[in-house]
């Protein structure tokens, strides 16, 4: 057992150092949260920045920082002179802003494609065992509908038309969690992945190859089978992802 310097014994640690959270990130959740549960309403104005800093018993910079945090959001605006006032508190708007400061975040920190993939397998596949086993009606026949457009892209051979179709079935997997922070989150992926997905749907046999695979994501959903849908998912994935290598591959070649 360990000993202080005078002796004393010291008992096992069970908790480990604990990192006191930023006081910034503390400001910006306080008001953000009174923002958008309308106890600060659209166009009042908010206190002074030393006014805040007083209440919360922190340094002016603390404030300044949230301030323009919340401002980047969409959520209040600074006008010099005037001082800081909330523009919006509506939820849905609150999350267009926040889901294209996640896309800029993901540019900025250099996601590569492997990161976007597993993090799009991480969600979907959980989505798509979700759905299995809860057996919506309603989601499974608005998939149903966008893989038979798919097949209609394909008769056509229309690059455009299957891209929209494709991006549509992926889309209304994720929306039948009915969750609109998930939808947001993977609408980003996808955004992400759109030069992609559309230079191979300009491949008929990537097209034929991609709507078998979504045929069996189909078909095990509506079977109720979580571990077959999963699986159908995964395969799907690591069919796209070796599309998706060549395509950059060739596009490197291109460029060089």
């Amino acid at each position: 057992m360990e000993k202080t310097t005078d002796g004393r014994a010291v008992g096992r640690s069970v908790l480990g150092q604990i990192e006191v959270k930023r006081v910034t990130e503390t400001i910006i959740e306080r008001l953000e949260d009174g923002i958008l549960s309308g106890e600060l309403e659209v166009g009042e104005k908010l206190p002074s920045e030393q006014e805040l800093a007083t209440q919360a018993g922190v340094g002016r910079r603390a404030i300044r920082e949230a301030l323009k945090a919340l401002e980047m959001k969409g959520l209040i605006s600074i006008r010099k002179g005037s001082g800081a006032f909330v523009i919006r508190n509506d939820f849905d708007n609150y999350i267009e802003t926040l889901s294209r400061n996640i896309q800029a975040y993901l540019h900025v920190n250099r996601a590569t494609l492997a990161h976007i993939l597993q993090y799009r397998e991480i969600l979907g596949g959980s989505v798509i065992s979700i759905l299995a086993a809860r057996q919506n009606e309603a989601a499974i026949e608005r998939i149903a509908a966008t893989l038979a457009r798919q097949e209609l892209a394909l008769e056509k051979n229309s690059a455009s038309l299957y891209t929209k179709a494709h991006i549509d079935y992926h889309l209304a997997i994720i929306d039948s969690l009915e969750n609109p922070v998930v939808s947001m989150m993977y609408t980003q992926i996808i955004r992400l992945l759109q030069p992609y997905m559309r230079r191979s749907g300009s491949d008929p046999e990537i097209m034929r190859q991609s709507i078998m695979e979504h045929r069996e994501i189909l078909e095990a959903i509506k079977a109720g089978d979580t571990t077959r849908a999963y699986t159908a998912f995964h395969t799907h994935l690591e069919s796209s992802l070796a599309h998706l290598r060549t395509l950059v591959s060739e596009q490197d070649e291109q460029d060089s």
